[in-house]
């Protein structure tokens, strides 16, 4: 490659660049925002987001923002944890195998901005506190759940709303 090619390269590039951020910063985007967006431009079976967790809790937040988004990412992989969406609409049933009796499994309501007059509904089999009667609309998560000791496997099942479903990371590697 001549220099004149790599140099008008390299030029290209970081205008690019440049242009890409000041757009971002225009429509008020987040690059995650802006690639998943993109990915379901695409028509994606499934969005997998690797990473975006680094410390910073407005990060954080805004990434939990997007799980009200009809582009949520179906998988958030975290450093600590595997994120999942359970949705009635798609993603309905969550099933983990070979959790011990001290991990935990988290289960946290998404309000949608177009859902709040409909009751939200999760059954559970296989957990120390089932899902089954819990009134999420009034607020209510489950925090640090557990499996049953009598059970081997745990199941989660959307049948109406949005939830997120968080585990330790080691789950999804297993």
């Amino acid at each position: 490659e001549s220099d004149r090619a790599r140099i008008s390269r390299e030029l290209h590039d970081t205008v690019a660049q440049s242009m890409r951020y000041v757009s971002l910063l225009a429509e008020k985007i987040s690059d995650t925002e802006l690639a998943l967006k993109k990915a379901k431009e695409l028509d994606a079976s499934k969005i997998t987001l690797v990473g975006g967790s680094g410390g910073r809790l407005d990060h954080f937040l805004g990434i939990l923002e997007l799980y009200k988004q009809d582009f949520a990412p179906d998988l958030w992989l975290t450093e600590e944890n595997a994120v999942y969406l359970l949705d009635a609409t798609k993603n309905s049933k969550l099933s983990f195998n070979n959790f011990s009796l001290n991990e935990p499994v988290s289960i946290f309501p998404v309000f949608l901005h177009s859902s709040t007059d409909r009751k939200y509904c999760c059954r559970s089999k296989g957990l120390k506190w089932q899902l089954d009667n819990l009134d999420w609309n009034a607020g209510t998560v489950s925090l640090s759940n557990r499996r049953a000791e009598n059970e081997s496997t745990i199941e989660l099942f959307a049948e109406c709303g949005r939830f997120i479903v968080i585990v330790p990371i080691e789950k999804f590697l297993s």
